[in-house]
């Protein structure tokens, strides 16, 4: 598996988008496709907030993707930054690609100069649980509970891949 910057890859952008729309695009009312596509435009960064990082095979086989935003609610305003849009392809998925993919954001946001790093999720709570993420509080938010999360940069765990 190869990690790489979506700006390095932007012959993805249009796969990403789709699957980000199937998988997320009923959550918001009167969401399209064109939405994701230009989510996917602004976080070509590789130096800064907002980027995209790609999980791809040996054979340029896209095996799943995540981001690292400033903001990923509508609320919560004053907690910064956020990973958003973590996905691995459900074939690939059981591979341990999502705890790389989340592992190298936590890094970039800690060289960044970051100390937390924050995240929601409407059903994954364990999986981040088993990555040392904790939960600091229940939302009622896009119409779903979800878990809010924290991850404290500054301390050394096992499961932040270098």
């Amino acid at each position: 598996m190869i990690i790489e910057f979506l700006k390095d890859n932007p012959g993805f952008i249009d796969e990403i988008a789709a699957l980000m729309f199937e998988e997320w695009g009923h959550i918001r009312q009167g969401t399209t496709m064109e939405r994701y596509y230009n989510y996917l435009k602004e976080k070509q960064n590789i130096d800064k907030i907002p980027l995209t990082l790609i999980a791809k095979s040996e054979n340029n086989e896209l095996l799943g993707f995540a981001s690292l935003v400033i903001s990923d609610m509508e609320i919560n305003k004053d907690l910064s930054p956020w990973i958003s849009g973590v996905f691995v392809l459900p074939e690939h998925r059981g591979k341990g690609f999502g705890g790389i993919l989340v592992g190298r954001l936590e890094q970039l946001a800690k060289d960044f100069g970051y100390e937390k790093l924050y995240l929601y999720t409407f059903d994954k709570e364990r999986f981040y649980s088993d990555l040392s993420w904790t939960k600091i509080k229940d939302e009622y938010y896009l119409n779903s509970n979800v878990a809010v999360m924290i991850k404290d940069l500054k301390t050394k765990n096992k499961n932040t891949v270098a």
